[in-house]
């Protein structure tokens, strides 16, 4: 089954044709976990007006070591939470899916299908392989189709034959 996908949406997917299929820069966008932000920034902030509570700190001394230790710790969240803004990389070629680093041939491969924000990439059984999280809506269900397309003819999936 052929699908066109039609044209790429915009922003945040850069799709190039190839000779067996294509390759893609899909830039995801996770949400801001702003209650995560503000619990460790309190907690870090806690433990910093403790530790200068022990010490027996002023009152000045004692607010700047809770701010610092929370800005610490803030900055640790940071830095777990904004990789998920590096681009991913989907080459679908002739013989192989390479998935953003990982490679799935085309005998393992069914298809992809998009749930909310989610790509899903589905091997012969139809369950998931792999998937790509934080996507646009509309990147993801073209992305679907996209793969869906350049899928070589391997008959129904088990799940459509019942």
């Amino acid at each position: 089954m052929t699908v066109d996908p039609g044209p790429p949406p915009e922003p945040g997917l850069v799709v190039r044709p190839t000779e067996h299929g294509f390759q893609a820069r899909i830039w995801p966008r996770p949400a801001v976990p702003w209650s995560w932000f503000a619990a460790v920034f309190g907690g870090s902030g806690a433990v910093g007006l403790a530790l200068g509570a022990v010490t027996g700190l002023a009152p000045a001394p004692l607010a700047t070591a809770a701010v610092s230790l929370g800005g610490f710790g803030l900055g640790l969240a940071l830095v777990a939470w904004l990789p998920g803004f590096a681009p991913l990389e989907l080459d679908v070629g002739e013989h192989v899916v390479y998935w953003n680093g990982e490679r799935y041939p085309w005998a393992r491969v069914r298809g992809a299908r998009a749930t909310g924000s989610t790509l899903v990439l589905l091997d012969s059984a139809g369950d998931a392989i792999d998937r790509f999280h934080h996507l646009r809506e509309p990147v993801a269900a073209w992305l679907a189709l996209a793969l869906q397309a350049s899928v070589p003819d391997q008959g129904p999936l088990p799940s459509q034959t019942t």
